[in-house]
């Protein structure tokens, strides 16, 4: 009996190697940061697409396993590594730097800037995009209230300068660190903007900065233009989001580009270009915005 089942173990574990190395074959290795909708919904958006030949596997639960599992994708060594989520990307990319890699489902990746193998898709909505949304819904707002965080400033400071170079619109930044200095300097945009733009930062979404954010908006009847349904439903005017498995399809543009030949250095970071708009009636009513109809019914969710 007892060598029956160790027969059924070994087995078992040979075919859990077979099947590991057999999946690492294929042109590009998909790796998830855990088995969760989200992460698999990108990588359904991008299975979809793809006419190359991809296998998919899940980062190891444990740090432990974590040098066996790089050094059987080096063994493979597959065209491209496509990692979804922090997790996965964070492991892939600081130990693989001869293997051209892909993040999506990032929010703001950290990584050496030396290694000229790593593109990808961040989460945040392209910033071109939001003001073509903001120029529709908000016309006659030219002076645009910006919060800057360090880890925002990094990330946008350089894109707010080239829009205010190449249109009419002004930008009035506000940098914070930490959530006294939000509080002790909203004031200072009072008078100032006709809206604030909101960027995906955690200093600013916490839900009691939020709320102080909220009470500034509504006392001066400034619009904030939020990030997801969940703060244009909390009483940002609207927002841009995408749906988890845009990331994918729009990812699979950037390794196909690879694939057929494309230097990986030579292919920038791109933001969401594509997303859906969420829009707060309420709020609409509440400020004494007139805001063309055609455009809030396009919006593919609307909070009454």
């Amino acid at each position: 009996m007892k060598s029956n089942n160790l027969f059924k173990f070994a087995l078992s574990v040979i075919l859990i190697i077979v099947a590991f190395q057999y999946s690492y074959s294929e042109d590009v290795l998909i790796v998830l940061s855990s088995n969760i909708k989200p992460y698999n919904s990108c990588y359904d958006g991008y299975k979809d697409v793809s006419q190359g030949s991809h296998s998919k596997v899940y980062i190891p639960k444990s740090e432990k396993e974590y040098k066996l599992f790089i050094q059987k994708i080096r063994k493979q060594k597959p065209k491209v590594i496509f990692a979804i989520g922090t997790k996965a990307f964070s492991v892939i990319s600081s130990n693989i730097t001869d293997i051209p890699i892909v993040f999506a489902m990032v929010l703001n990746p950290k990584f050496n800037t030396l290694n000229k193998n790593i593109t990808g898709i961040t989460m945040n909505i392209d910033l071109d995009v939001r003001m073509e949304y903001l120029k529709k819904i908000l016309p006659s707002v030219k002076n645009v209230g910006v919060i800057l965080s360090n880890a925002t400033k990094e990330i946008y400071l350089e894109k707010i300068e080239s829009i205010e170079k190449k249109s009419d619109y002004k930008f009035y930044k506000l940098f914070c660190s930490t959530d006294s200095e939000l509080m002790n300097n909203l004031n200072t945009l009072e008078g100032k903007v006709g809206c604030i733009l909101l960027f995906p930062d955690p200093l600013l979404l916490k839900d009691a900065n939020f709320s102080v954010l909220l009470r500034f908006s509504f006392k001066n009847s400034i619009p904030l233009i939020g990030v997801s349904p969940k703060y244009v439903k909390m009483g940002a005017l609207y927002g841009l989001y995408s749906e988890y498995s845009y990331s994918g399809i729009q990812a699979s543009g950037v390794i196909d580009r690879i694939i057929s030949g494309y230097d990986t250095s030579k292919i920038p970071i791109e933001d969401i270009k594509k997303p859906y708009l969420v829009f707060n009636k309420k709020i609409s009513r509440k400020m004494n915005l007139k805001i063309d109809a055609e455009i809030i019914n396009s919006a593919k969710k609307i909070f009454e």
